[in-house]
């Protein structure tokens, strides 16, 4: 509590609890909460309901023959996007609108067979791949994603 309200005070760079704190830069005026790398849990099995990390909740997946797009589901994992970041860096649209690889290290992403099957968040893979932003402690909503909540 102490270090919160010493931040509360003059807000600047900081780490705290597991949640990086930065300005936004080129996204405008503000802080981004973003999640440190250390502090992600290790990736879990995907399954309806699963919870990565205390704050993604998976609510939809492809179910037909335990196959979606050729990977099996049985092998398929819910956990950090991390260093395949990297491969969406270039994508369309306009600079303001991508999101910095600090953010997207931390995005939710699905693998099948140990390779990249969905990253929900950016719209990436199969759209039935649904996940909700449900943390237990919210700081914030999730407005990288129209339909998310934060808190039951």
């Amino acid at each position: 509590i102490d270090r919160v309200a010493v931040l509360a005070r003059a807000l600047r760079p900081a780490t705290l609890g597991g949640v990086r704190i930065v300005p936004a830069g080129r996204l405008g005026p503000g802080w981004l909460l973003v999640r440190e790398w250390r502090a992600m849990e290790a990736p879990v099995p995907a399954r309806r309901g699963a919870i990565w990390d205390g704050r993604f909740r998976l609510v939809g997946m492809p179910e037909h023959d335990g196959f979606a797009d050729g990977m099996r589901l049985r092998a398929s994992t819910l956990g950090p996007l991390g260093a395949d970041a990297v491969r969406f860096r270039e994508r369309d649209g306009p600079p303001s609108l991508v999101m910095p690889s600090l953010v997207m290290h931390g995005l939710p992403a699905l693998r099948a067979d140990g390779m990249l099957a969905a990253v929900p968040h950016i719209g990436v893979g199969d759209p039935r791949w649904r996940l909700l932003f449900d943390p237990r402690n919210c700081a914030a909503g999730a407005p990288f994603l129209p339909g998310l909540h934060c808190g039951s």
